[in-house]
């Protein structure tokens, strides 16, 4: 199967709670053979807001997109963000997944699994915080 991940953060470059929880599930998933992709947002004051980052952790794709809020204008970009959503839809037509699993989006955009939907894929939530 063909899972998506999406969180605020991933190892090793985060480590907080619901990034060990992600990584742990993903290396999990891995184990028991499935395809495993992370998209998540990170930090990084060299690179645009927006750019992305491709890497591979522990057989684990990851998509870290960067965004330190240096393109913000407007508090509703801090939970409502149009380039995080652009990119995010460019990754689910890319990987295609299966179902969307999301621990947390802070960072990103409350709107990513309004686009799941609209793919009509399955998605799921776990609620950390």
């Amino acid at each position: 199967m063909r899972i998506l991940l999406v969180a605020n953060g991933y190892p090793p470059i985060s480590n907080g709670g619901v990034e060990t929880y992600t990584y742990q599930l993903a290396n999990s998933l891995v184990s028991r053979g499935h395809e495993v992709h992370v998209f998540c947002r990170t930090s990084d004051f060299e690179q645009a807001d927006y750019s992305t980052l491709s890497e591979k952790v522990n057989g684990v794709s990851v998509t870290r997109v960067v965004n330190d809020a240096k393109e913000i204008l407007e508090f509703r970009q801090t939970y409502q963000n149009q380039q995080i959503e652009d990119l995010f839809g460019r990754v689910l037509t890319r990987l295609s997944p299966e179902v969307v699993h999301f621990n947390h989006l802070i960072g990103l955009s409350f709107r990513l699994p309004l686009l799941c939907a609209s793919k009509r894929l399955g998605a799921i939530i776990t609620l950390h915080d």
